[in-house]
This record gives C-alpha cells, structure tokens and sequence, in this order.
C-alpha cells in the first residue's frame, strides 16, 4: 500500500451514505442513478417502481408534491383523521428523497409511517375521483404510485434497519469541541456497530422462517438489501482499518484504549486478527510520532520522606522507573465516563505524558465527517449574494472565521463589535472614494 493511500483520511457521513444506497437500491447504484438523470418523468417513475415498496414511496411523495391541489387535499385528510380521534390538527409535509442530504429515504419513509391512515385514505379518495372523470382529466394516479398495503410492512421494517445509519449520522456531523461527538476516533466503533448491526439482521432475514419483505418480481429484496448492505460495511471497515490515523485516535481516547477493540473484535466478532493487527499499528505509529518529537524533560519525582530512613529504604520495595508513555498509557483499565471531556483529560495528563498527550490533540481534533466544512461552503454562499459579489477572498475569510468563533464561544468579540467594526471600514472606504472624486 502507498503511503498516500495509506494515510488517506475518509468522511464517515460518506461511507454511511454507500451502505445506505446498498441497503436500499442494490448493486449498480450509479448506473441506476444515471439512468433517472437521462430519463423522463413517466419512465422515472417505472425505474422506481421496480424498486419494490421504497420506490412507490417515493413515486407517491413526487406526485403528490407536484400539485398544489393535491397538497391541499392531502392536508384535509389530516386535518379528518385527527379530528377522528379527538386530536389536536398538526399537520406534517411529505418529506421527499434524493438531492446532497444524507438520510433523506430515512425521513420519507418516518413520515409515511406516521401518516400511514392518511395516505391509504389519500390514495381511495384520488381513485374515486379519478373513476368519475373523463380518461383526459384524470391525474394519472397509477399503480407505479401506490402504496400497497403490503408495503407497509416492509417500510416500517426498512425504517428499523435504517435507524441506526440515521443516528450516528446526526451523533457524529457535530462539532466535537469536547474531543467525542464527531472525530476519527470514532470511526472504527462507528462501522463496528454498523457492522455488528447488519450482521445480526443478516443472521435473521436468512432464517427460513422469515418471509421476504418484498414482492418477488421486483429487483430488489430486503434480504438482498441487508446482505449488500453487510458487504459495504465490511468493505470499509478493513478500508479504514488499515489507516494508522483512525487506530491510533481511537486507541488514544481513554473510554476505548485497545481494551474496547479486545472485547468487540476478538470476543464478540471472533476476529482476533484484527486486534492483532490494531496493536501493532498503534505500536508502528508511536515509535515514528515519538522519533520527530523533541524530548521534554519530566518534572523531577518528589523523594518519598520514608526514604530518609536508611533501613527503611533498603527493605521497601523500589518504585518502578517511569516506562514508555503509550505502554504505560494502554495497560490501565478504560474511562468509564461518557461526559468526559477528551481535552480537559489529555490536558490533566500532560505532564504524565507530555508526547503522547501531544498526539492526542492532534488527532482528536481532526472531524469524522465533512459535515462542518460543508456548513462553511453553504454560509459562505449565503454571504456573496449579487449585491455583496466584489468580496475579496481575505474578508471572506475573515467574516467566515468570527461567525465560528462567535457561535462557539471561542472569542468574546460580539456581533455588536462586528456591525461597528463594518461601519468604521464603511466610512473609511467612502471617505477614500470622496477624496479620489
């Protein structure tokens, strides 16, 4: 492996987002993604027809969102059926698929699930409506955008097995300002669980007795889905197993250590090679660190008073000399706290293990995801408006870094001191242009 490959770091949220896809729309994502591109709106909605249950889910949210008329009566519909039950009226929007968001199918499938007595009332109430028009005002409401009552099934169960995807996506899009909640470190035990996940759903939809959740002639089945969803997984779980960058930050945040890959990897998943070669590429990894390192003197050990007795000192038992930072830091028993701030911990270890807490800081401070860069792009694209479009890329820059700091409490500067600090470049630029006038 090259030494680029094997540093390359990899965004999380993108990972997730490949076993999803294979979860959901089987092998051959792309060439199915670029077919919908070439095709028009009728043959979209036949490619998605094919996809069993999850495709006339989405086929029935487009339709539905495509017309204003049709958004009103469905929003009737909910208004009857909580008035039914005594409820008070909340209305909720079809949420729909696709586009740059992660976990879109996720939401579209939570939502219909909730409105599941709307929608079969939705779908009697067009077909009604449609049997006393002539063939030419109809909506064309077909069967390639209805969802069958067998369907229900199977998307309250896709809903379960996406659940997790979902969760460790919002847990790890975070800013991580206390070191956990979105860094490197947790990669590893993120497809770890993912892995442990789709391995267990594995073992159950190949039991004999579990029907297939999907219609036979459709292209794709929930066992299919489960399975290429496992292959995904595992593919990027040796990926990112074999990046000394992801081992080592997670050796080093203390509530793992290679305590916690030990017990998952070697016990629960009966992979001990993998806790083998963790190990090793942890030990590979501090011996280079520790070499580009300039040595830092250790606070002196404070002479025990005991010792100024001599006899006492000779029949004691001697301290043991300080060993190496990694060795002494990895044989202790994990931190069993998960309100632990890793910065306010690497920090009271500092003058324990000065080099080694060094390298913490470096690498639990490096993102999971490239959630946070993307934020910055979309602020970024908010600020040049075409009023605003002769910004120089400095001033950008600049604005882009206080609305960090000032959201993340990392200065005391207040948008007040902003707005007056515009104002003064304001009169400053203005004064310019009179005087050259």
């Amino acid at each position: 492996m090259n030494e680029q490959h094997h540093r390359r770091l990899r965004c999380l949220g993108h990972i997730i987002n490949l076993i999803s896809k294979a979860i959901l729309l089987g092998e051959n994502v792309s060439s199915f993604e670029e077919a919908l591109q070439n095709a028009g709106d009728d043959k979209q909605f036949e490619l998605w027809a094919k996809k069993g249950p999850l495709g006339r889910a989405h086929n029935f949210v487009v339709f539905v969102n495509r017309s204003g008329l049709r958004l009103e009566l469905f929003r009737s519909l909910q208004e009857k059926q909580f008035n039914k039950y005594g409820n008070a009226v909340l209305f909720y929007n079809l949420v729909a698929d696709g586009g740059v968001r992660w976990n879109a199918t996720y939401l579209m499938i939570q939502r219909l699930n909730k409105l599941e007595d709307t929608v079969d009332l939705f779908v009697k109430r067009i077909r009604d409506q449609d049997e006393s028009l002539p063939s030419n005002k109809r909506s064309g409401f077909g069967e390639k955008h209805e969802i069958r009552r067998e369907d229900w099934k199977a998307l309250r169960d896709i809903e379960i097995l996406l659940l997790p995807l979902y969760q460790l996506t919002l847990h790890l899009e975070g800013y991580a300002q206390q070191g956990c909640g979105g860094t490197i470190a947790e990669v590893l035990p993120c497809l770890t669980l993912l892995y442990q996940h789709l391995r267990t759903k594995d073992r159950e939809v190949n039991n004999p007795a579990f029907p297939d959740l999907l219609n036979p002639d459709t292209e794709h089945g929930y066992q299919i889905g489960v399975k290429l969803g496992l292959t995904k997984c595992k593919e990027y779980l040796d990926i990112c197993r074999q990046i000394p960058t992801c081992c080592m930050a997670a050796v080093l945040d203390p509530r793992m250590k290679l305590a916690y890959f030990f017990e998952v990897w070697h016990t629960k998943l009966a992979e001990p090679e993998w806790n083998k070669e963790l190990k090793a590429t942890g030990t590979r990894f501090w011996e280079a660190f520790k070499t580009t390192q300039p040595s830092i003197p250790l606070p002196p050990e404070v002479a025990d008073p005991i010792e100024e007795n001599m006899l006492l000192a000779h029949i004691l038992p001697k301290k043991k000399p300080r060993g190496d930072e990694y060795i002494t830091y990895v044989q202790p028993d994990r931190l069993a706290d998960k309100d632990v701030n890793l910065f306010e911990w690497w920090t009271e270890k500092q003058t324990t293990w000065p080099i080694l807490s060094r390298l913490a800081f470096n690498l639990l401070s490096a993102p999971a995801m490239s959630a946070e860069c993307e934020r910055v792009f979309s602020s970024t694209k908010k600020m040049i408006t075409p009023e605003r479009n002769h910004l120089k890329a400095d001033v950008i820059e600049a604005q882009e870094c206080l609305k960090s700091w000032i959201k993340h409490g990392i200065t005391d500067i207040t948008a007040a001191d902003c707005l007056l600090l515009n104002y003064k470049e304001g009169n400053r630029l203005f004064n310019e242009v009179s005087i050259l006038n």
